[in-house]
């Protein structure tokens, strides 16, 4: 989906309401942006397969524990498509839609990668649970000179009757854990697998398929990278393994990368927009965002002198 097509929609406030909120666009059929009365511009994703008893655990949303790149559900509204969860807009576009549009370096990867198992394993350190990790629900956002990722959902599969639901559907994908397609419910090693899965749409815009061998851009990553989504990606849950971060760092040469402006710009004018709510206009850009080419290098006085003495030998030498 193209920048365009996620910021299309009306220029204002429709009839559509879904809760307390006033629904202002649609970015998919179940996905919708709009205005809450009391969080300002919201995002709220539909969970199909939930049932009123899983809207009635999560009525109120249980507070959870905070931390930098996860993103709370501010609330769980039931109708009769499912179960709308609901949390703040994030100006970013989600990793599917943000690795469509643009091409970052190893560093960039290299950084997004690491603060994203982080994350997960910050989660997992306070024995809680993501259930469902995709693309789609991993948003990133510029903070300060640099993209981060943000985790959506962490901890509901421990307040839901039955678990086992929430994640139905994702067995189904290249994303979900082969343990999952027998019903079971999402756990600590399956949130793992997906976060193979995630890392490698990270790295190659795509997701992994075990039937064809891996796409050039997979190939071309460190070794570290390659061994810690392969590692994740081990059918059996038991050889997932529970700390791989210092097997992705391992190597202090790519512990930062840099974006550029373009590229920060670029970030933020994917991030899907709530047509009532004023916000500065961002620069239009191209459709895939190349690297920032580096500055050529200047001629040194050895090189200055170099040329000029390959000069004089030649015109001698005439």
């Amino acid at each position: 989906m193209s920048a365009a097509a996620i910021n299309e929609g009306p220029p204002g406030p429709t009839d559509a309401v879904l809760g307390d909120i006033q629904v202002e666009r649609e970015i998919d059929r179940r996905t919708r942006l709009g205005l809450h009365p009391d969080h300002g511009a919201v995002m709220a994703h539909c969970w199909p397969e939930a049932l009123a008893e899983d809207a009635e655990a999560l009525s109120p949303v249980p507070a959870a524990p905070t931390h930098p790149h996860w993103v709370p559900i501010v609330e769980a509204i039931a109708d009769d498509a499912g179960l709308w969860l609901v949390h703040r807009t994030i100006e970013g576009p989600s990793l599917r839609t943000f690795r469509r549009r643009m091409r970052p370096s190893i560093l960039q990867i290299d950084a997004i990668g690491r603060q994203l198992i982080a994350a997960v394993e910050a989660a997992h350190r306070l024995e809680r649970t993501i259930g469902w990790l995709t693309p789609g629900r991993v948003w990133l956002a510029a903070e300060g000179r640099s993209i981060a990722p943000h985790l959506i959902g962490v901890g509901l599969p421990e307040v839901l009757p039955s678990p086992g639901r929430y994640t139905a559907s994702l067995a189904d994908t290249p994303y979900g854990a082969p343990e999952l397609a027998d019903g079971k419910a999402p756990t600590r090693p399956s949130d793992r697998y997906a976060l193979g899965a995630v890392l490698f749409h990270l790295v190659t815009g795509q997701a992994p398929d075990a039937t064809r061998p891996p796409p050039p851009p997979f190939l071309e990553m460190p070794t570290r990278i390659r061994d810690t989504i392969t590692m994740y990606l081990d059918n059996n849950p038991l050889a997932r393994p529970l700390d791989v971060l210092a097997v992705w760092t391992r190597s202090r040469a790519m512990a930062t990368g840099a974006w550029s402006a373009e590229q920060l710009e670029a970030c933020a004018r994917l991030a899907p927009r709530v047509p009532s709510v004023a916000q500065a206009p961002l620069p239009e850009v191209p459709e895939v965002i190349e690297e920032v080419a580096s500055s050529p290098p200047r001629l040194t006085l050895a090189m200055i002198v170099i040329t000029m003495v390959i000069g004089l030998v030649l015109l001698l030498a005439a």
